[in-house]
C-alpha cells in the first residue's frame, strides 16, 4: 500500500508538471519574445554565471484563489564560452516566498510533493546546453506551490544550482520579488445583496424568529 501511493503522488508531480511547466526554445526577437522588457503587469530581475543568464518573471498582483503566473528564461550569456549542465532543465530549481512579516510561506501539498521529488544530485545521464540565439523558458503557477490564502504583500527568492560538465557547481539566486494578493472583489449588486441579508438576519434575531438561511 505504501509502495502504491508513493507511485501515485511520483504520478501525480508528473501530471502537474506537464501542466505548469513549459519550454520553449526561440531566437531572441521572435513573436512572443520578452527580451529587455518585462510583460506588462509584470516584474523582472536578472542573474548570471557561467553561460547562462537566468530571468525570472512574476506577476505583480492577483486575487486570493487565481493563478500567479511566473516564467523562468535560461538564455546564452552573450560572449561566454558555451557549457553544457548536467541533468533537467527544471531540476534544481528552488523557490521561496516570504510574507510582509518575513515569515515562510507554507507549502501546499503539490508544493511538498514537487519540492520532494527534486534530486539532491545532478542526474549525470542527462545534458543539457544553452547556444548562442537561443533560449528556454519555463512557466510555473506560483498558486500551486504555495499557501496564498491569505491576502497581502510577498517576495519571492529563486534558485538554481548549475552543474556543469567542467568546473566547479555555482548558484544563481535572485532575491526578493514583490508581488501582492488581495481580497477579490464583490460585485455592486452581490454586495448588496449580501448587506441586505445581514439587515433582515438582524431584524428577524431581534424578534425572536431566528435568521433566514442563506
Amino acid at each position: 500500500m505504501k509502495n502504491m501511493l508513493t507511485v501515485l503522488i511520483g504520478l501525480a508531480v508528473l501530471i502537474g508538471l506537464a501542466v505548469l511547466v513549459g519550454t520553449v526554445l526561440r531566437e531572441p526577437g521572435e513573436q512572443g519574445s520578452q527580451q529587455g522588457a518585462s510583460q506588462e503587469g509584470y516584474v523582472e530581475k536578472t542573474a548570471a554565471g557561467g553561460s547562462v543568464e537566468l530571468k525570472v518573471e512574476l506577476q505583480q498582483q492577483a486575487e486570493v484563489g487565481d493563478p500567479i503566473h511566473m516564467v523562468v528564461t535560461y538564455a546564452y550569456r552573450e560572449g561566454s564560452e558555451v557549457y553544457s549542465y548536467y541533468g533537467l532543465e527544471c531540476d534544481h530549481l528552488q523557490l521561496a516566498v516570504a510574507d510582509e512579516k518575513g515569515q515562510a510561506v507554507p507549502l501546499t501539498q503539490f508544493g511538498k510533493a514537487y519540492f520532494e521529488s527534486q534530486p539532491k544530485e545532478p542526474d549525470k545521464g542527462i545534458i543539457w546546453t544553452i547556444e548562442p540565439r537561443r533560449e528556454l523558458k519555463l512557466r510555473f503557477n506560483l498558486a500551486r506551490f504555495f499557501d496564498l490564502s491569505l491576502p497581502g504583500a510577498y517576495k519571492l527568492t529563486v534558485t538554481r544550482t548549475m552543474y556543469p560538465l567542467r568546473g566547479d557547481e555555482f548558484s544563481l539566486v535572485i532575491k526578493d520579488l514583490p508581488f501582492s494578493v488581495a481580497e477579490p472583489e464583490i460585485p455592486a449588486g452581490e454586495l448588496q445583496a449580501r448587506q441586505d441579508l445581514v439587515r433582515v438576519r438582524r431584524y428577524l434575531e431581534q424578534k425572536g424568529e431566528g435568521a433566514p438561511k442563506n
